[in-house]
């Protein structure tokens, strides 16, 4: 069973895996994302956390072939209902949203 500790920063690295081994990755890369939320780490913080993990293939993707505006797209992602209205939370607040619209993209 694997642990994933706040304030460490994991390789993500999936060259040559197939889509079962990239699938599980993406898996890992959530659960790190919950170590870090656990501490109240935002949601941006946590991606951010994630990307500066990322190596060959998925670094190439996140610098050469996102274009600076999906990449900030991405890192303001906020949580919208089936209308595409932002849900807001108990403080009349946007949910932040950037790690699972970050995990899904790739």
């Amino acid at each position: 069973q694997a642990s994933y500790q706040s304030g460490t920063i994991y390789e993500w690295n999936i060259d040559g895996m197939n889509e079962y081994h990239i699938i599980n990755k993406l898996q890992e890369m959530t659960m790190v994302s919950n170590a870090h939320k656990i501490r109240n780490n935002s949601d941006k913080a946590v991606a951010n956390i994630l990307i500066v993990g990322f190596t060959s293939q998925i670094k190439g993707w996140w610098d050469n072939v996102l274009t600076t505006q999906q990449q900030t797209e991405i890192l303001e992602a906020i949580q919208v209902n089936e209308s595409k209205e932002p849900i807001l939370n108990n403080n009349n607040e946007t949910i932040e949203d950037v790690v699972s619209t970050l995990i899904y993209n790739i």
